[in-house]
């Protein structure tokens, strides 16, 4: 006789903190808006299907800078003002350490074939902003928790500054901005789709609520889903 699995969490709307305290959240990743100084770095030409433009813009924390890499699509593909789509990836995104030559290609090259132009944002703690803080498990320590749920209000904060460098740009339609989420892209999704509404559309890959015990509530997707 196969013993029950046990229980998994279920998730709904009801379970969400009222509108007054979501505005306290919503405080926590609230930013005053600054120069971005933007610099493009470096274009690499060399892909059949797309440029690379690798660019850089001040964090809106500290003395930090964004780095963001724009996949435009070739000439013959499309014409500006492009329309664009923001891309969080999935969790390999803290463990590896360049940007360069992704393994999940496959996962958004679609994007600048289809003539749109595909931004990545390196967030904090991704890629080249490596900082090694992973997303704790169940008894994850107080510190560990801690440096998480920053790390979290920084990506949501990377997230809109992205967008505010999408404004300042001829060649692309601010306008028409999609998201495009990975995996852990695709968990966090709810909460940047919360705070940042200038989307129009969001495209989410194998995502799902998660718990861990001992999480803060202003970190909990589920709390931004409605």
């Amino acid at each position: 006789m196969l013993a029950e699995a046990p229980p998994r969490a279920q998730s709904n709307a009801e379970e969400a903190v009222s509108d007054e305290v979501f505005e306290v959240f919503r405080r926590l990743y609230a930013f005053d808006d600054g120069p971005l100084n933007a610099t493009v770095e470096s274009v690499d030409s060399s892909s059949l299907d797309w440029d690379v433009h690798l660019l850089s813009f001040d964090a809106a924390y500290g003395d930090e800078r964004v780095q963001a890499r724009l996949y435009f699509p070739k000439p013959q593909t499309a014409a500006p003002p492009y329309q664009a789509v923001i891309y969080f990836p999935g969790s390999d995104g803290l463990t590896l350490r360049s940007s360069d030559g992704l393994t999940a290609q496959t996962y958004f090259d679609f994007v600048p074939r289809s003539g749109r132009v595909l931004v990545l944002p390196i967030y904090k703690g991704s890629y080249e902003r490596y900082t090694g803080v992973a997303e704790p498990g169940t008894g994850g320590s107080t510190a560990q928790i801690h440096a998480w749920r920053d790390q979290v209000v920084r990506w949501v904060q990377d997230l809109r500054r992205t967008v505010d460098y999408l404004e300042t740009r001829d060649d692309v339609d601010a306008t028409r901005l999609a998201y495009l989420g990975l995996s852990l892209g695709a968990r966090y999704a709810p909460i940047f789709l919360a705070l940042e509404d200038r989307f129009d559309a969001a495209i989410l890959v194998a995502g799902g609520f998660a718990y861990a015990d001992g999480l803060p509530a202003e970190i909990l997707p589920v709390h931004y889903a409605p």
